[in-house]
C-alpha cells in the first residue's frame, strides 16, 4: 500500500480519537476536591479536617428500653417475643457540614471509621432561615442503606450546595446496658441499651469546575 494512503489513515484515526475524547471532555466537566479550608463542621470537625487518621463520631441521644411481661400476663402469653421496646430520646443521630459559599457538587465521598446503619444524606444551597429546614432536598441514591466493613461510600450530587446534613441511626452499646424494674404490673424488669454515633474518618466534596 502507498505511503501517502498509510499516512491518510492514521491522521484518520488520530482524528476519530481526538473527536471522542473531546466529547468525552465536554460530556464529562472536570472535578476538583474541596479544600478542608472551604469546609465547616462545628459538631464533628475532624469529618473535614483532611485526614484520614482522625475520626468523628456522631451524637447519640437515645437509648432503647426493652421491657419483659410478666409470666402469667395476657401480653406474655399472647406475645411471642414476650417483651415490649420502646425508645427514649431518638434513634437518629446528625451531624452538619457547610460549605463557605454555595457551590456545584458533582459527587461526595464518605470514609467510615465503623459501621453506619441506615445512612443517609441531604443538602440545601439555602442560608439558615425559620422554614430552613424544611429545604433540605434527599439524596435518593443509597438512602437508608447499612454500611458495613468502613467501606467507602460514593455519592453523586449534581446540584448547588451550601449546607450537607448526614444522619445515621444510633449503634447499640451493649456494653453499657444497665437493667431497671418496672412500675408496671405487666412487666417483670428492662433493661436500657444506650445508643452511640457511628464514626466517620473524612468527608470529601468535589465541586464541578
Amino acid at each position: 500500500m502507498p505511503v501517502r494512503k498509510w499516512g491518510w489513515i492514521a491522521s484518520s484515526l488520530l482524528l476519530v480519537v481526538f473527536s471522542i475524547t473531546g466529547c468525552a471532555l465536554l460530556q464529562n466537566p472536570p472535578v476538583a476536591e474541596l479544600p478542608p479550608s472551604r469546609l465547616t463542621c462545628d459538631a464533628n470537625p475532624n469529618m473535614v479536617d483532611g485526614n484520614l487518621e482522625t475520626v468523628g463520631t456522631f451524637q447519640a441521644h437515645g437509648s432503647i428500653r426493652k421491657m419483659y411481661f410478666e409470666e402469667g400476663t395476657v401480653e406474655f402469653n399472647a406475645n411471642p417475643k414476650r417483651y415490649q421496646i420502646n425508645h427514649d430520646g431518638t434513634l437518629k443521630t446528625e451531624t452538619l457540614i457547610k460549605l463557605d459559599k454555595p457551590t456545584y457538587v458533582a459527587y461526595i465521598e464518605i470514609y467510615p471509621g465503623s459501621d453506619i446503619p441506615k445512612l443517609a444524606i441531604d443538602f440545601t444551597a439555602e442560608e439558615k432561615s425559620l422554614k430552613w429546614r424544611n429545604s433540605f432536598v434527599a439524596v435518593q441514591d443509597r438512602r437508608h442503606r447499612d454500611v458495613k466493613n468502613q467501606q467507602k461510600v460514593w455519592l453523586p450530587i449534581r446540584q448547588e450546595v451550601l449546607y450537607l446534613r448526614i444522619t445515621a441511626d444510633g449503634i447499640e452499646d451493649r456494653k453499657g446496658q444497665t437493667r431497671v424494674e418496672s412500675d408496671d404490673r405487666r412487666f417483670s424488669y428492662g433493661i436500657v441499651t444506650p445508643l452511640k454515633g457511628a464514626k466517620i474518618r473524612e468527608v470529601k466534596i468535589y465541586e464541578r469546575m
